[in-house]
């Protein structure tokens, strides 16, 4: 990652502190993401070991940006072909 990525991933951190506590309470079964703030948030949650919950990605808009990127996502779901191609770029299958 970049340091203009890892800055940024920083910063939502500190945002997203909250709603990764309550999220920690209250666990679901499974997350729906519809926003790109979060996949890479909770990815990194993940990746420390404070929280293990299922996670799919659902990408509605026709392109795809790095912002989207997560390690942990067990699905992603693409509207578009070229989009589905990015993603398979960063090496996550779609």
């Amino acid at each position: 990652r970049t340091l203009a990525e890892r800055r940024r991933l920083l910063l939502e951190g500190f945002a997203l502190r909250r709603f990764g506590n309550w999220l920690a309470q209250r666990p679901p079964r499974i997350i729906l993401h519809t926003h790109f703030l979060t996949p890479p948030y909770l990815d990194g949650l993940r990746n420390k070991g404070k929280l293990d919950i299922a996670q799919h990605v659902v990408v509605t808009d026709t392109g795809i940006h790095r912002w989207w990127f997560s390690t942990s996502a067990e699905a992603y779901y693409i509207a578009s072909d070229i989009a589905a191609q990015r993603v398979q770029s960063w090496g996550i299958r779609p």
